[in-house]
């Protein structure tokens, strides 16, 4: 089994291609081309929670455990650990290890850039709330497959937020930081809320039109979003319907008629949001083990071709053999 680093699992997972593969794990998983497990997690005395996802299809299996504080000291670290064993379904033999947090700010961060082409086509600004590794991903994100050129970034850590604003310069765009939210916040066309917080970061309102995407909390205890904005919102999306009935702390705490929420596979086959916005629109984003299975799909592809022998079943091989 092959291990690969942080640095290198980034490089497998460029975003036009990881975007691609979810849009077509959304649609297996329509058809009844995969299998997963709900997402298990552990939180123990001291913080950290160690989450386990498991999926497949007929190529490959997908096993995921990471850790995650949002008290580790270390600045826009609290994904601390973790790793991503992708096996062989077929023979189940073992292909590599990816690295766990890399995989999951990425696939995070591409399955926000498909709601947001889905959503709010042709925007044209941002503001990140938030300035850690989810943060970042985000940034490059958007960029790379919304086209935006126009950032803010603001987060509790002002020197956080200036080094990814600097890296959001590095991509040819203009970006400043904010020190106040809600001043600023309507005069960006998408409002990314990528923190740890267990209150709201952004205020009650939001204009007309204005897409939200909160990608931050993971439990039915937090709540980047205030009940209002959630309330008040034309639409409601999420990334996976079972797994934010269970993990999406702003809609539980918003006791919202779950048969109002749509999910992002059928949002976007849909003609709701080819129409004229009377509100803003909300997507909530907990994440699920069929993105990692997308991951790990177009990570596999980067480093292995198949080759069918006259004498056996089809071999993996490298890519560059």
């Amino acid at each position: 089994m092959i291990d690969i680093g942080a640095r290198r699992t980034e490089q497998l997972l460029p975003f036009v291609k990881l975007t691609d593969e979810i849009k077509h794990i959304m649609q297996l998983a329509r058809n009844g081309g995969v299998r997963w497990i709900e997402r298990n997690c552990i939180t123990l005395d001291s913080g950290t929670t160690l989450f386990s996802m498991v999926a497949a299809d007929d190529e490959i299996l997908v096993n995921k455990t990471v850790t995650l504080n949002p008290a580790n000291p270390a600045a826009g670290r609290r994904m601390q650990g973790g790793q991503a064993a992708v096996f062989d379904t077929t023979q189940g033999a073992p292909l590599m290890v990816l690295d766990g947090p890399t995989l999951t700010v990425r696939r995070t961060a591409a399955v926000s850039a498909v709601a947001v082409e889905g959503m709010f086509r042709n925007a044209k600004s941002a503001l990140i709330v938030g300035s850690g590794m989810v943060a970042r991903a985000h940034v490059q994100s958007l960029v790379e497959i919304n086209g935006i050129r126009e950032l803010a970034i603001h987060g509790r850590d002002l020197h956080a937020a200036e080094r990814l604003a600097q890296f959001a310069r590095s991509l040819g765009c203009r970006c400043m930081v904010v020190a106040d939210v809600e001043k600023f916040m309507e005069n960006f066309d998408v409002v990314v809320t990528a923190t740890s917080s267990s209150t709201p970061v952004l205020p009650s309102f939001a204009r007309t039109g204005q897409l939200i995407v909160a990608v931050g909390s993971y439990k039915p205890s937090m709540a980047e979003l205030p009940i209002q904005l959630v309330l008040s919102a034309e639409m409601i999306v999420v990334d996976h319907l079972e797994a934010a009935e269970a993990e999406a702390g702003e809609l539980m705490q918003a006791q919202l008629d779950w048969f109002k929420v749509h999910e992002l596979a059928d949002a976007l086959e849909g003609v709701a949001l080819s129409r004229p916005p009377t509100s803003h629109r909300v997507f909530k984003s907990v994440g699920h083990s069929l993105w990692d299975l997308a991951a790990a799909r177009v990570a596999w592809r980067g480093l292995f071709s198949t080759r069918v022998s006259p004498s056996g079943p089809a071999r993996l091989a490298p890519a560059n053999d």
